[in-house]
C-alpha cells in the first residue's frame, strides 16, 4: 500500500476540493510563527535597539537562532500534521508557507542586528556561531 493512498479515519484524500483547506490551514500554521517571534524576541528586539556593546549584540544574535530553533520545531511539526490531513500535498503546501514566514522573520531581525552593529561600529555577531564581519567587511560588501 503505497503513502499517498493512505485514507485516515473522517480525512478524505486531497483533491482539488480540499486545496481551499489545506490553503486555509497551511496559512494558519503559518501565521503562528509571527506569534512566536514576538514571544521570543519583543523584549531582546530592544537589545537590538539599544546595544551598545558586543555583549549585547551577541546575545541579541543568541535570541534569534533559539526562536530559529523553535520555528524549525514548529514548522516539522505543523508540517506533519498536515501530511497526515492531505498527504504529501498539505505537507508540500504547509512547509513553503513555514519557509516563506521563517525566511521573513529571520531575515528582518538579522538585518536589525547588522545595522546596528555599523551604528555602533562593533562586529557583526553570528546567528549560528563565532563572530562573522567587522563593519568595513559589510560596508565593503555593500559597495
Amino acid at each position: 500500500m503505497s503513502t499517498s493512498s493512505v485514507v485516515y479515519p473522517g480525512v478524505s484524500a486531497p483533491n482539488e476540493a480540499t486545496l481551499p483547506l489545506e490553503l486555509g490551514q497551511a496559512l494558519v500554521f503559518a501565521s503562528v510563527q509571527p506569534a512566536l517571534a514576538s514571544m521570543q524576541m519583543s523584549s531582546r528586539f530592544d537589545i537590538v535597539n539599544s546595544a551598545t556593546t558586543q555583549d549585547l549584540l551577541e546575545q541579541a544574535a543568541r535570541d534569534l537562532r533559539s526562536f530559529m530553533i523553535i520555528a524549525i520545531i514548529w514548522a516539522v511539526g505543523s508540517t506533519l500534521v498536515m501530511y497526515i490531513q492531505f498527504s504529501w500535498r498539505g505537507a508540500f503546501i504547509n512547509l513553503v508557507g513555514q519557509g516563506l514566514v521563517g525566511y521573513w522573520i529571520f531575515s528582518s531581525f538579522r538585518n536589525a542586528i547588522v545595522n546596528q552593529a555599523l551604528r555602533k561600529n562593533l562586529q557583526v555577531p553570528s546567528v549560528w556561531g563565532k563572530l562573522e564581519l567587522k563593519p568595513e567587511d559589510v560596508l565593503k560588501q555593500k559597495n
